[in-house]
């Protein structure tokens, strides 16, 4: 079930996420360029990080009731990201606590200048990920989110979904190995730039999204930053959407914003081109703020961003 801030029981999520939190230690430099006994350490902030965490967060800011599968450590790193999500209004109940062991940490250095980051991971553990699936967990919902981080699980909670009717949407950075089954078993696919790049064997990302849709997603989406993103359809239809400009300063969740955002386009059941066209508004706007979470926006700004964009 998922809860709403005041912890009271609520009716069941609508999505659910299965995938990474973390705790994001974020560490603002002056120039990545300089080296590194030269560096100065411009801003400093902890926040709650993960791709489907981050994705779950936007999502519950932007109107839906949400709920997370997944692992985090038994120490207080732990306890952190759970409360962290709870504050957010996202479902944690069914989340599993690995004994003895904390974590995950991530570090994220952040250039200053462009808003570009690097990660170092840290206190990681070795996990199946929330398996075996709890049977109930999956009620109610009409999307699942998944990321790579537990393939296994994944695929094995897309099938489920399928099964119920749920749609599934699945953020990848990789359709190779044990992510194939999760690739396939996805009715929306969204890659990054360097996943694009390896399927299509060159820089084109609408040949890889061509090529995505013929292994059994019905959309493939390719993100690529700063230059937008383009998608194909199974049914032949293609698109291209340049990025919404924003003074950037840090693109840490940007891409799990648009994860997040663009599930609510798939719940609420609006056309593709309006739920990307919302997905990259959301993300634009996350980039105006340091870290994965603080900048994630509310339905209200992300309309009214998109009304001034149009005008």
């Amino acid at each position: 079930m998922a809860r709403g801030r005041t912890g009271e029981p609520d009716v069941p999520p609508e999505l659910v996420g299965l995938g990474l939190a973390t705790l994001d230690h974020l560490v603002v430099v002056d120039d990545f360029d300089r080296p590194a006994g030269s560096l100065r350490v411009k801003a400093f902030d902890i926040q709650g990080g993960g791709m489907t965490a981050t994705a779950l967060v936007a999502a519950s800011r932007l109107g839906l009731r949400t709920e997370l599968l997944g692992v985090v450590g038994s120490g207080r790193i732990g306890d952190w990201i759970l409360a962290g999500l709870r504050e957010e209004g996202v479902g944690v109940e069914r989340m599993r606590r690995h004994e003895g062991a904390d974590g995950p940490l991530v570090l994220v250095f952040v250039d200053g200048r462009t808003g570009e980051r690097r990660f170092q991971s840290g206190m990681w553990f070795d996990s199946e990920g929330p398996l075996p699936l709890d049977p109930h967990a999956l009620d109610g919902a009409s999307c699942l989110l998944v990321d790579g981080i537990w393939p296994v699980a994944a695929a094995e909670a897309a099938r489920e979904a399928r099964s119920r009717g749920a749609k599934v949407v699945a953020d990848l950075s990789g359709v190779e190995g044990r992510a194939q089954e999760v690739a396939r078993n996805a009715d929306f696919l969204i890659v990054d730039e360097g996943c694009a790049r390896r399927v299509a064997g060159c820089d084109d990302p609408a040949l890889a999204c061509r090529k995505l849709v013929e292994e059994g997603p019905e959309v493939a989406v390719a993100t690529l930053g700063a230059r937008g993103c383009v998608w194909a359809t199974r049914s032949g239809e293609e698109g291209r959407l340049g990025a919404f400009r924003v003074d950037v300063v840090d693109t840490t969740g940007a891409g799990d914003c648009f994860h997040g955002a663009f599930c609510v386009g798939v719940v609420r059941g609006w056309g593709l081109e309006r739920t990307i066209k919302f997905a990259s508004a959301a993300a634009a706007l996350k980039c105006r703020r340091l870290g994965g979470r603080s900048g994630l926006p509310r339905l209200a700004e992300v309309e009214a961003f998109m009304r001034e964009a149009r005008a």
